[in-house]
C-alpha cells in the first residue's frame, strides 16, 4: 500500500502499431506539460497538441488513462516520491467531442464494444490474436508545439 505522504510523479507510455517514430516530441512535450503548467495530469485527462501527431493524420489529442492490463505497478522510490505509469492514446477530434459529452470511461467502454484495439493491449498479445482481432475491430469514429487540456 502507497503511503499518503507520498510526493506524486507520472510516466507515459504508448504503443503504436505501425510505429510512428514522428509522436516523440508530442509525448517528451506531454511530459513536461504538468510542470509546465503546474498542473497534475491523470486519468481521463485529455491534452492537444498544435499540429498533428504525424504525418498523414489529423490527431493531434491524447487521451491518458490508467491501462486495463499495466505493464508496470505504481511505484515507491526512496525518496518518497510514487511514480505512476499513465497510457496515452493519440485520439480523433470527433472522440474528443465523444468523450467531452460521455467522460473518458464512456469513451473506452465504446471501444471496447466496438473491439478496438489500442495501445498495449494489442502489443501484450500474441500476433495470431492481434490479427484475428484487427480484423474483427469495427473501425473508431470517423474522422477526416503547444499543449492544452481538458479534465472533463
Amino acid at each position: 500500500m502507497l503511503n499518503t505522504h507520498l510526493r506524486r510523479s507520472v510516466e507515459f507510455y504508448l504503443g503504436l502499431r505501425p510505429e510512428r517514430d514522428e509522436i516523440a516530441s508530442s509525448l517528451a512535450d506531454l511530459a513536461l506539460y504538468a510542470k509546465r503548467q503546474n498542473v497534475i495530469v491523470d486519468h481521463g485527462h485529455t491534452i492537444s497538441a498544435e499540429k498533428p501527431f504525424w504525418t498523414n493524420t489529423e490527431m493531434h489529442h491524447f487521451l491518458v488513462s490508467r491501462s486495463s492490463a499495466p505493464l508496470l505497478d505504481p511505484i515507491e522510490l526512496e525518496n518518497d516520491i510514487h511514480v505512476e505509469f499513465l497510457q496515452v492514446t493519440p485520439i480523433f477530434e470527433s472522440e474528443l467531442r465523444y468523450k467531452k459529452k460521455h467522460q473518458a470511461e464512456g469513451l473506452l467502454d465504446l471501444w471496447e464494444s466496438r473491439h478496438v484495439a489500442f495501445g498495449i493491449r494489442v502489443a501484450v498479445q500474441s500476433p495470431r490474436t492481434a490479427k484475428r482481432q484487427a480484423r474483427r475491430s469495427r473501425s473508431r469514429l470517423p474522422d477526416k508545439g503547444h499543449l492544452t487540456a481538458d479534465s472533463h
